[in-house]
């Protein structure tokens, strides 16, 4: 089980490449509560907080009257792994958008590509915390291709991962990809939401034989 000292305190939040800070406290009882700052509106508001899952590491962050909703749920999971994080996707009328948090600020999240997502914004390397494993993802476009193909490494990882993914064709910033050991086997299926605006980083569910996680990637190249 995660402990609540684990889970209490302050995080970092990006959300769609929305940046603020969310400060959770502990109110006795196992219960959590919170407040997030937006940057983007430069105002406060109050978090509900639930938590749940076998290892306690499911989390739901409910932001208050916030984004022109009466809430805005962040459905998430805290990493399992060494390096502290929360990762998981929200809605908002309608369309789902990826989230993640940390302990630190992020100080870089990749250059700002404009225009509208086109498969091509998926392609590129990317440094990746998979539930607090680091590794790192190399994804390539072949020409004429709607899927990408490439590699995933990380200490700790099994050898020969390789990867494929193909963007959804209702959400343009929504890409399944699935990590495969070298001996064919499906490692690990990630629902991936890249950041609808800047699209320098994807966030999401990791589901594997040992459950679901949380996961971020973030563009270097």
């Amino acid at each position: 089980m995660i402990p609540l000292s684990a889970v209490v305190g302050r995080w970092y939040l990006c959300d769609d490449g929305w940046l603020g800070e969310l400060t959770l406290s502990e109110l006795g009882d196992g219960e959590v509560e919170g407040v997030f700052f937006s940057d983007r509106f430069d105002d406060e508001y109050e978090v509900v907080v639930e938590l749940g899952g076998d290892l306690g590491h499911e989390i739901t962050l409910a932001i208050q009257n916030f984004n022109w909703l009466p809430e805005q749920r962040f459905a998430g999971r805290l990493f399992t792994g060494d390096s502290g994080g929360i990762a998981g996707a929200s809605d908002w009328r309608g369309t789902p958008y990826g989230f993640f948090a940390a302990r630190t600020p992020w100080m870089v999240l990749g250059d700002y590509r404009p225009g509208d997502v086109v498969p091509e914004d998926f392609a590129g390397s990317w440094n990746a915390q998979l539930d607090g494993v680091p590794a790192t993802l190399r994804l390539d476009l072949p020409d004429g291709n709607r899927t990408l193909t490439g590699t995933c490494v990380g200490r700790g990882l099994p050898e020969g991962l390789s990867v494929s993914a193909t963007p959804d064709a209702e959400f343009p910033h929504r890409l399944a990809l699935t990590v495969t050991t070298g001996d064919g086997r499906p490692w690990a299926r990630l629902d991936c939401l890249l950041n609808s605006r800047p699209k320098n980083a994807m966030s999401g569910t990791m589901t594997t034989d040992d459950g679901s996680r949380g996961f971020y990637l973030i563009r270097y190249a």
